[in-house]
């Protein structure tokens, strides 16, 4: 997922992630802008709470995949009722993230997920040495952003050929 928010070099910063996401067989997601996943061809966007409103105006069928993000029951139900196809419920675990809040704790976040209409998948804290729990409990799967694999080429260098 490509989380620009108005960053200068946008454009080219998604069009080196396509790239790489083709190489590599992974689905490309573009956070809260439509206009740029088309022109990238991304595989869909990710709508964050804040752009909520605009994922009501935009045409969901034009992209694979619509997924929202959820911090709680509200969110992750009426996300999948308004269309997404995937909710990332975060924080389940405590989390360093500077925009984590209060951990959901593994009960609630399975409670959330057998509630919601759409494949709900735990985000935040996830790693390796919880990830196993989280299996039986109705979670569709797991998301990270660097907790389950090592660093990775940082995308200036995927642009700059690096």
């Amino acid at each position: 997922m490509f989380r620009h928010f108005g960053a200068p070099g946008r454009e080219r910063t998604a069009a080196a992630l396509r790239a790489a996401c083709d190489a590599g067989g992974h689905a490309l997601l573009i956070a809260a802008d439509p206009d740029l996943a088309r022109e990238t061809g991304a595989d869909g966007v990710h709508w964050p709470g804040w752009a909520r409103p605009k994922m009501l105006r935009t045409k969901l069928q034009h992209f694979s995949i619509n997924s929202v993000s959820a911090h709680g029951l509200r969110e992750a139900v009426s996300g999948a009722a308004a269309g997404a196809d995937i909710v990332f419920l975060s924080p389940v675990f405590a989390s360093d993230s500077p925009s984590a809040g209060r951990p959901l704790g593994l009960l609630r976040a399975a409670s959330i997920a057998r509630a919601a209409s759409a494949p709900v998948y735990a985000l935040g804290g996830v790693g390796a040495a919880n990830a196993a729990s989280l299996i039986g409990t109705g979670l569709a799967g797991i998301a990270s952003v660097s907790a389950l694999s090592p660093p990775q080429t940082p995308v200036s260098d995927l642009i700059s050929g690096g």
